[in-house]
């Protein structure tokens, strides 16, 4: 477990996530910082939400890294 977040680190915070959705299978949670999506680091929102409408659901799955309590995460998306 390492402490992580500072003012260098760049990410999104989750507000909330939607019961039944892959973030919310993944263990997802509001108040987490997500850094990284498939190893891109996210810059902005709107990065995000571009990354994640490119995802190869072909692939099957995709890795999420986060920060929670200042702690640094790995999440599997299950995709559909």
């Amino acid at each position: 477990d390492q402490k992580a977040f500072n003012a260098e680190t760049s990410g999104v915070v989750v507000n909330r996530v939607a019961k039944g959705t892959p973030a919310d299978l993944a263990g997802v949670q509001s108040g987490d910082i997500i850094t990284h999506l498939d190893g891109v680091a996210i810059q902005d929102l709107e990065h995000c939400v571009n990354l994640i409408n490119t995802l190869d659901a072909q692939k099957g799955h995709a890795v999420l890294n986060s920060i929670r309590n200042g702690v640094k995460m790995e999440l599997k998306l299950k995709l559909k």
